[in-house]
């Protein structure tokens, strides 16, 4: 059974370090509609338009794919959302917003083979999910580590808990010390942050007594 996640969680959930950049035109044009159309946007004729638009194009970003994620969910349903999903999953088109498909589409699959390194640092909450939740290889424990441990950790607790316990001592302090700091940079914490440096600053403390 396909792990089941809401559509706010997919197009919200894992939304970390974006770059800077300018609006594409379908970035502006769904801006537009947004303003015009508030609440009935992603059900509008014009939305399709944006939609096929962004489908019809060689290069999609992420703030693309969750237009069409909308769009398609607004007029087809689920089933037709997942359809567009998995098109693009299995397209050659490129951009950051196809591999955040990619690593949802792998995630509903409980697929752990062939995910890039993009595809975990645009989704390392699904990635750390599947890693811990599903039987998976250490080399995919290692990718997911990797991109994990230079994150804000608190949507992927559990994983980086439990990868942590297998390290050496030493690099379990560095770990943790790391993600506090990385926590502590940030300039506004949300109460799941907020609860997630406590834990890893008693943890810190625990690790060094235990040294």
């Amino acid at each position: 059974m396909k792990p089941t996640l809401t559509l706010l969680a997919l197009l919200v959930a894992g939304v970390i370090q974006l770059q800077a950049q300018e609006p594409t035109a379908n970035e502006t044009a769904w801006a537009a509609l947004l303003d015009t159309k508030k609440t009935e946007a992603a059900a509008s004729q014009e939305a399709v338009v944006i939609k096929d638009s962004i489908v019809a194009g060689t290069t999609i970003n992420r703030a693309e794919a969750n237009v069409v994620a909308l769009v398609t969910q607004a007029h087809g349903g689920r089933e037709s959302y997942e359809a567009a999903f998995r098109a693009i999953a299995q397209s050659t088109k490129t951009g950051t917003g196809v591999s955040m498909v990619r690593a949802i589409v792998k995630h509903w699959d409980q697929d752990p083979s062939d995910w890039t390194e993009e595809m975990i640092s645009v989704r390392p909450d699904l990635a750390a999910n599947l890693a811990t939740r599903f039987p998976v290889t250490p080399q995919f424990r290692d990718q997911v580590w990797a991109v994990a441990k230079n994150r804000s950790a608190h949507p992927f607790r559990t994983f980086f808990k439990t990868y942590r316990s297998g390290l050496p001592k030493a690099e379990q302090i560095e770990a943790t010390r790391k993600q506090k700091d990385l926590l502590l940079a940030i300039p506004t914490r949300d109460a799941s942050a907020n609860a997630w440096l406590a834990e890893i600053s008693a943890d810190l403390i625990a690790l060094q007594l235990d040294q």
